[in-house]
């Protein structure tokens, strides 16, 4: 019957604006709901009944439609408006509002996964990032507290912030120099040479000392008399140093067998004195060291120089003729450069040397022997040209005599202790003092021969240990070569070598600590004629030793110095810009980054990733099921979860210090309920309008 029909199509449409009159109710009490989003109902049309079926055009005649009545209406589905909602500021470093794509991770009580857009969250007393309401983990990658690195890709897992309770210390691996080198500063020529007086052994009748001297034995000569140093077993000697304008604070030598607690050697001969005082001054005896330029004759430092047969880069023999050795020798191990001529600029380094005579000056065709390591391709030192002599950075007893071959001291006073530092001011040792503090007797006073001479600059590093210890590391730089030829590149600019020192590095030998030894490292970097960093060799790097300390040893930092430059400049200008290691330190703040990352502030003032928030997001959406609490769950049509780091694939970024507000439209909400309404009220009317023709009809008599 016709209007039975009318009733049911009225029910349906009641039924589908009821439906949707809630979903806005319930839209609109969610309005304040953190990462709500509006729920919107759709409508379809139920069956419709063919009162007459239509038919084709025929002849001159056109075609008849279908005639049909619709039977009413019902809810086809149910979507969500996943638009962004506002993001609110709140202040609060634990909420967190996602702008864009994608849902919180969220682990419940029994470790099922579910999804979110709502991040208000704190921590729970187990240091869990965590959403109160319902005590689910937020997921994410926890960073590796050793090197705190993200594993990218790692599974999921519970996020721990522990403030207040991570304490942390790892040691030094990596450390980054920046600045720039003076280019156009002096070339480092020449270090620190010092002298004592004459050293006599007792035991030998005040004959001159030599290295196998027992320290028992020693006197010296004062040229008015001889002073017993009075050094017997068990006896402290101290020595105090200035080195660069730096002291380097009292070392202490023990004289004995064995390495006494707080001492910084010990021994029990002049050798072994000599050897402790080159590693507690740092001298680094394998830089290269050069003398200071000056004219023939009148200084015995400089030579005119003949060539015999030989050709470079094996080793050649070099003429010497008309030196004046009476101050100074060269032995095998010193250095010579060569300062004019199609040579200059080329290194060699005595090996060997053969004489015809013993006393100065030596003959005309007396001979240096050099293992010259001249670049390929680069010319090759001519007759007359002059080259400079240095000796090697150490510290050394002269001998007596001159009886081995290819060792000659003609010029040497036999005795002396002499210490030859590194080239460089910033290496010059401008204040030594050794004494016998036990018995309070000078050890000898120094004589300087020679001043240390040329550009350079000392960095002070902090590196720390597997323990957090920090060790002062000192890097000298010096202006070693100026210009060069390299057989690849061709014409090369500057070369600056660094000297590595570090006051608390030990002397090891197997397992034994003989002392201290300051000496941790050199290497040089050469740089272009643009002043551009070119390369460096070998390897840049320090390392300490570090025994009896509790802690990894020994600590073995490599540098970066791909940042130095070397233009022309007032002054050299190196400093440290990063290093990886740090002291203890307890995690105090942290912060939520845009892409997720949590990082940690700790309270010695460092900034570590401790982890990151990860984000999911689905081909389908509108596919997740609602199960409350602002959760949602994977569904048979929303597609399997895709998980990511914020801001990738899609996904939005994370805004610490918000909450994303629900998108609920008010004015919309309130426009579809005004007409929902009247979409009631009509299928009201409908129902009224057939009940009275029903009336009217039953009515009938």
């Amino acid at each position: 019957m016709a209007l039975v029909r009318a009733l049911n199509s009225a029910i349906g449409g009641l039924r589908s604006q009821q439906f949707r009159i809630d979903t806005i109710g319930d839209n609109l009490a969610n309005s304040t709901t953190a990462g709500f989003k509006t729920a919107r109902v759709e409508f379809e049309t139920m069956l419709a009944q063919n009162l007459s079926f239509g038919s084709a055009p025929q002849g001159f005649l056109g075609g008849i439609d279908p005639m049909q009545i619709g039977l009413g209406v019902r809810v086809a589905s149910t979507t969500r408006d996943f638009g962004q909602g506002e993001l609110e500021v709140t202040g609060r470093t634990t909420d967190l509002g996602i702008d864009g794509d994608g849902f919180f991770i969220l682990k419940d009580e029994a470790g099922g996964v579910t999804y979110s857009r709502d991040g208000s969250f704190t921590i729970n007393p187990q240091n869990l990032l965590h959403n109160p309401s319902n005590g689910f983990i937020v997921q994410g990658i926890q960073a590796d507290f050793t090197t705190f690195t993200v594993a990218s890709g790692a599974p999921v897992q519970n996020l721990s912030i522990p403030v207040g309770t991570l304490t942390v210390a790892v040691a030094t691996q990596n450390a980054t120099y920046d600045g720039n080198l003076r280019g156009d500063g002096t070339q480092a020529l020449m270090g620190t040479v010092l002298e004592t007086q004459t050293l006599l052994d007792n035991s030998l009748g005040f004959t001159p000392a030599t290295a196998a001297t027992l320290l028992e034995n020693l006197s010296r000569d004062t040229g008015a008399g001889f002073i017993d140093l009075a050094l017997d077993t068990g006896d402290v000697v101290t020595v105090n140093a200035v080195k660069g304008g730096r002291s380097l604070g009292q070392k202490r030598f023990s004289v004995g067998t064995a390495l006494p607690t707080g001492f910084d050697g010990f021994g029990t001969t002049l050798g072994e004195f000599t050897t402790f005082l080159q590693r507690v001054l740092g001298i680094n005896d394998t830089g290269t060291n050069y003398g200071a330029m000056r004219d023939n004759d009148t200084n015995p430092n400089t030579a005119g120089i003949t060539f015999a047969a030989g050709s470079f880069p094996s080793a050649t023999e070099v003429q010497v003729t008309g030196v004046d050795f009476a101050a100074e020798g060269v032995q095998a191990g010193d250095i010579l450069r060569f300062n004019t001529g199609p040579g200059a600029g080329q290194i060699g380094t005595v090996t060997g040397l053969a004489t015809s005579g013993l006393g100065p000056p030596f003959a005309a065709n007396d001979t240096i022997v050099l293992a010259a390591p001249f670049s390929t391709g680069s010319p090759a030192p001519a007759a007359g040209d002059q080259f400079s002599v240095h000796e090697k950075a150490d510290v050394t007893v002269n001998p007596t005599a001159v009886a081995l071959p290819f060792t000659l001291n003609p010029g040497l006073t036999p005795g002396r202790m002499r210490i030859a530092g590194n080239v460089g001011v910033s290496n010059a040792i401008t204040t030594l003092e050794i004494a016998n503090s036990t018995d309070n007797v000078t050890f000898s006073p120094f004589s300087q021969i020679d001043a240390a001479t040329g550009e350079s600059i000392i960095t002070n590093a902090t590196y720390y240990d597997s323990l957090g210890a920090p060790h002062l590391v000192e890097l000298t730089w010096v202006l070693e070569t100026k210009g060069g030829v390299d057989a690849v590149t061709g014409s090369v600019g500057n070369t600056f070598r660094f000297f590595g020192e570090a006051g608390d590095s030990k002397f090891v030998a197997g397992t034994s600590i003989l002392g201290t030894d300051r000496v941790v490292g050199t290497g040089t970097v050469t740089f272009s004629t643009a002043g551009q960093f070119l390369s460096t060799s070998p390897i840049p790097s320090v390392s300490l030793s570090i025994p009896n300390t509790g802690a990894a040893t020994p600590l073995s930092v490599n540098f970066d110095l791909a940042g130095l430059t070397g233009f022309a400049s007032q002054n050299s200008n190196v400093f440290l810009t990063e290093q990886d290691g740090f002291a203890m330190g307890t995690l105090k703040d942290f912060s939520v980054g845009v892409d997720g990352k949590i990082t940690g502030m700790f309270d010695n003032g460092l900034t570590r990733t401790i982890g990151q928030v990860m984000l999911a997001r689905f081909a389908n959406p509108n596919g997740l099921s609602l199960v409350g609490q602002n959760n949602y769950d994977v569904a048979a049509n929303s597609g399997t979860a895709i998980v990511g780091q914020p801001g990738q694939i899609s996904l939005g970024s994370i805004l610490s210090g918000t909450l994303e507000a629900s998108n609920v439209d008010f004015a919309k909400e309130f426009t579809n309920l005004i007409v929902s309404q009247r979409a009631f009220q009509a299928n009201a009317r409908v129902i009224t309008t057939a009940d009275r023709l029903l009336e009217e009809l039953v009515g009938l008599r």
